[in-house]
């Protein structure tokens, strides 16, 4: 505490007038530790010194105004002390000494965690990123891995060393002198010209070096015809048998064979030839582009198509993720292929066979391995009239929106037609008046309709009215932005990802586009209100619960993750759609084009109940038989899905009858007591025509012969059981259901 009085008399303040009445600054304290006075002796050695000699010179002169008197609480038994104002207070503070802290990276166990955790911060990295970083430092601890990098630099010159080994700057590997000479190469079947009793179609060669206008156009420069490809005839007694394609395969390399016998060799030696400025330069020719629709990269790359594991030409993209846009599959190579072909030499047939079914090959040598820097797999691509104008969206996208305005009857398809009329003209866009019921020839005009659908049926195929049509729209446009891309003469690092990016939405609408359609669509209904009506019904007991189980069993199966991550429960006020109308898209066995099988599950069909039959795929080659009672519409956390209730036809038939055998029979059979299954209409692989065996209770036959992709199915799943000398029972016995 300090006072401004001091022996009865006021002391000034700093900045007020001085006033000779005043003596000195009392200042009281209770402190009795000495090093905790501002102006204490004890201290560091020599830390005070100075300041302790002018305290004790002033004891011995006259007190002068603003001196400063410190009284001590009596109980600390020190005496009082005066000191000058000027000396007060202006002494040099005491360092406060901290303990050194030997761990300061706490709480992190280490240094190094501690270093790692600030770099991680710094950088930004996210949990993947992280984790990942954090494996990789423990697999070089653990001696796993190896790590030579030793700077920034260093790291960014392996980079663009990467960058130069990924594309193949052929010019690096070429002498003085010379350059690549690219060919581009493509096929055109539409004309084919006859020569006696033989067919042929031309092979046109472009050269890659060109501007595109150049090499594009039909003068000096243009394309032109080096070669014919035979049409090989067809014997309907060899027609799909193995050793007959293999033949086709190898006649169509030999032919391409003598066509590039030369420039086969000139891909190692060059061309040599001499300028205007009598400089002799060489040109190495290759294969830039080859240009064929799907069919005949099969032959190019000598791939077994469709139906093989892997019928991708340029990855190993296995059949069945073809459609995952989103998927990374190791490429093709020249050399893989040429290796496998190479290991089947010295192989039993059958081991040789099995080999090339798990690398989809076929056992011919490729013409393209004997020319330098032309790996057909990494050459391949696509015609884009024909892939995607005439073919995508000719025969796919378009005639699905035909479908979709059909469905809706005559007046939305006038109304389409109408809109479409109204469209301005443009120059070099065709102009169209009618669209909803016409199918075109040139895939140009397609090119020009996919543009202006959308603008004359937007209004139409709405999201009420139709929501698969509203999605195809959807897809349409993604289309178009692909397409667009595609036709780019000039690329830049963002319209490159750009392509890339519209490509993966494109995948995923189709994904959401489900291979089931779902028609005739009812008003929505509670699960209160279906289990009331069908009471008396066995089948549909405990209809809501039973679907909440299968559910949360199947959605997380398929790698869907559960709404919120919680168990679903529906409430019986929860609403559903009944669907009586199923269309099922799947793919022919007997010609590889897909097919379409229209089935109904309804109580009033032409004034009769109706339920028709269907195949499931129960994986691993197994299928199921069951009838459809109750076909549905759910919504799960913004996803709808088509779900199926039904009756499966998979009990035992017992000891074969001996009609059966002689009239090559499929018989199944129900269990009259078990009760129905749900599945998710995504297992549908078809619909099956099934007639009840009126001279047998529960007893079913399925008719295998409505067509021929039924009979051949029903070849594949019964098997041994049609043979009227076996009484093998069918695969679909070891099926675990869905």
């Amino acid at each position: 505490m300090v006072s401004n009085t001091g022996g009865g008399a006021e002391v000034p303040l700093p900045w007020s007038p001085a006033q000779q009445s005043a003596a000195f600054v009392t200042v009281f304290t209770d402190y009795d530790r000495e090093e905790e006075m501002p102006n204490a002796e004890a201290g560091p050695s020599g830390q005070n010194s100075e300041h302790a000699a002018s305290v004790a010179a002033e004891s011995d002169r006259d007190h002068q105004i603003d001196d400063i008197k410190v009284e001590f609480h009596p109980n600390s038994q020190r005496p009082t002390k005066h000191y000058c104002f000027e000396d007060y207070g202006h002494h040099t503070p005491l360092e406060p000494q901290l303990e050194a802290d030997e761990r300061p990276w706490r709480p992190f166990r280490s240094r190094g965690d501690f270093e790692f955790a600030e770099i991680t911060l710094q950088a930004g990295l996210n949990n993947p990123q992280t984790d990942a970083l954090i494996k990789l430092i423990n697999r070089i601890i653990e001696g796993e891995s190896k790590f030579t990098l030793r700077s920034h630099s260093e790291l960014k010159r392996t980079w663009e060393d990467a960058a130069d080994l990924h594309t193949p700057w052929y010019q690096t590997q070429l002498p003085p002198n010379a350059s690549p000479f690219g060919f581009i190469l493509f096929s055109d079947k539409t004309r084919l010209s006859s020569f006696g009793t033989e067919k042929g179609y031309p092979i046109i060669a472009r050269i890659a070096n060109l501007p595109v206008d150049i090499r594009n156009g039909s003068g000096l420069g243009g394309g032109k015809v080096v070669g014919w490809l035979p049409v090989i005839a067809e014997d309907p007694a060899e027609t799909g048998k193995k050793g007959f394609i293999n033949m086709k395969h190898a006649v169509w390399h030999e032919c391409f064979r003598e066509l590039m016998k030369v420039v086969a060799a000139l891909s190692y030696s060059g061309y040599a030839f001499k300028t205007f400025e009598d400089i002799v330069r060489y040109l190495f020719p290759f294969i830039a582009i080859l240009s064929a629709d799907y069919e005949e990269q099969c032959v190019m790359a000598l791939i077994r198509g469709t139906m093989c594991l892997f019928p991708c030409p340029i990855c190993m993209s296995p059949q069945k993720k073809l459609a995952d846009l989103r998927a990374q599959y190791p490429l093709r190579t020249a050399e893989a292929s040429a290796l496998v072909i190479r290991r089947c030499n010295g192989m039993r047939r059958e081991d040789a066979e099995a080999l090339l079914k798990e690398h989809g090959l076929r056992e011919v040598p490729n013409v393209f391995w004997e020319l330098n820097n032309s790996d057909p797999h990494r050459t391949l691509s696509f015609d884009r009239l024909h892939a995607h104008d005439d073919g995508l969206f000719g025969h796919h996208l378009f005639q699905r929106w035909q479908a979709h305005l059909e469905a809706l009857g005559r007046g939305a398809q006038t109304k389409v037609d109408h809109q479409l009329e109204l469209m301005p003209t443009w120059r070099g866009l065709n102009h169209f008046t009618s669209a909803s019921t016409t199918l075109f020839t040139d895939g140009s005009k397609y090119e020009d309709l996919a543009k202006t659908i959308i603008f004359a049926s937007h209004n139409v195929l709405t999201e009420g009215e139709d929501r698969l049509g509203y999605l195809l729209l959807q897809i349409i446009r993604s289309y178009l932005e692909i397409n667009i891309y595609l036709s780019l003469e000039v690329h830049t690092e963002e319209t490159l990802a750009a392509g890339e990016a519209e490509l993966l939405r494109f995948s995923d609408l189709l994904k959401d586009f489900e291979q089931i359609t779902a028609g005739s669509l009812q008003p929505a209904e509670s699960f209160a209100s279906i289990e009331n009506r069908h009471a008396n019904d066995h089948q549909f007991k405990n209809f809501r619960t039973r679907l909440s189980a299968y559910l949360n069993a199947v959605l997380p199966h398929f790698g869907v993750a559960l709404p919120g991550g919680k168990p679903i429960r529906f409430s019986p006020e929860d609403t559903i759609l009944e669907s009586r109308y199923i269309k099922v898209n799947y793919e022919s066995v007997v010609d590889w084009k897909q097919k379409c099988d229209y089935l109904r599950c309804s109580p009033s069909f032409h004034n009769r109940e109706r339920h028709d039959h269907v195949i499931l795929d129960a994986g691993e080659d197994s299928f199921v038989f069951a009838k459809l009672l109750f076909t549905f519409l759910c919504e799960v956390g913004r996803q709808t899905y088509p779900v199926a209730l039904i009756h499966p036809l998979d009990a035992p038939v017992g000891t074969r009858k001996r009609k059966d055998k002689h009239l090559s029979l499929c018989r199944v059979r129900s269990h009259p007591s078990q009760p129905s299954e749900f599945v998710l209409m995504r297992s549908f692989v078809r619909g099956a025509l099934v007639v009840e065996d009126v001279s047998t209770s529960n007893h079913f036959f399925v008719v295998d012969v409505v067509d021929g992709d039924s009979f051949l199915r029903m070849k594949k799943i019964f098997g041994p059981y049609l043979d009227p000398l076996s009484c093998t029972k069918p695969v679909w016995y070891r099926a675990d259901r869905i």
